[in-house]
């Protein structure tokens, strides 16, 4: 059995409308819920449908005015499409009375939004219980701007955890190396002195099932591909957690000699 909840439907994202949001009273009763699936989509809108890739941010504000990124969307070119993606580890914020937002910056036709929540029965080995935020950063890369802040975690008492971190690399030439879109960058993730590495690129895009597309939509690129939810970064920390913990992320080091303004080489960062 599942419960579905509407949270948008129909909404016109386009030349004029950038952003909007609304409130939704979401289930409160959690216990039996086995999985939180989220589905995305984007149409078609009476003035027909966005021709370029955007970034697009579906997120919930909790009580204390907190935003969460839900998902991370890079609009496809010229083509309507739907996705759906487990959203489980964020449990804990997807319950009682929430604020959603939508936002993507377009100046073409845009697109007709309908987003929302389909919670699933069933049982769950290990059960989320507490969502804690850590970055929210649009850090220009290659400027010698220190990395983003550590952050210091005041830990309930845990038997696992992770680290979800969501970044699309975004800029072009002339920045140098064509970065940070078409620039791949290793990136640590530092708990308590101890370091994940992995490569800030995807390089599957051809194989993206929302095809065919216009544009260069086949090209790797730095985290992301046209037509496609952003897959986070997920990283089991509980080896290196302890009640109170210090953690840091780094970025390859990189110097951009031909700074765009208005497209300068960045990471858009999302973490909890």
């Amino acid at each position: 059995q599942s419960e579905r909840v509407s949270v948008f439907k129909g909404e016109i994202n386009d030349a004029k409308r950038h952003k909007f949001g609304r409130y939704v009273l979401l289930p409160r009763k959690l216990e039996q819920v086995g999985r939180i699936v989220a589905t995305l989509k984007l149409d078609k809108t009476p003035k027909g449908i966005d021709a370029w890739d955007r970034i697009a941010s579906l997120a919930l504000v909790d009580e204390k005015g907190q935003r969460f990124e839900v998902i991370r969307c890079i609009t496809p070119y010229r083509k309507a499409w739907t996705w759906s993606v487990d959203v489980t580890h964020l449990m804990p914020i997807l319950t009682g009375k929430r604020y959603f937002t939508w936002e993507c910056e377009t100046y073409g036709e845009g697109w007709s939004i309908d987003f929302g929540l389909e919670y699933f029965e069933g049982a769950l080995k290990e059960r989320p219980f507490a969502v804690l935020p850590l970055w929210q950063d649009t850090y220009e890369i290659g400027t010698g701007r220190p990395a983003p802040d550590i952050k210091t975690l005041n830990l309930p008492e845990f038997r696992s955890a992770q680290v979800v971190t969501t970044v699309t690399g975004h800029g072009m030439s002339p920045n140098s190396n064509n970065a940070a879109e078409f620039f791949p960058l290793w990136r640590d993730l530092v708990v308590n002195g101890k370091k994940h590495r992995n490569t800030l690129w995807k390089e599957d895009n051809y194989l993206n099932p929302c095809r065919p597309q216009g544009g260069t939509w086949k090209y790797d690129r730095a985290g992301w591909a046209p037509g496609s939810v952003v897959d986070p970064w997920m990283v089991d920390v509980s080896k290196e957690l302890t009640p109170t913990s210090k953690l840091g992320y780094e970025i390859q080091p990189y110097v951009n000699q031909n700074r765009v303004e208005g497209n300068a080489a960045r990471h858009i960062i999302e973490s909890v």
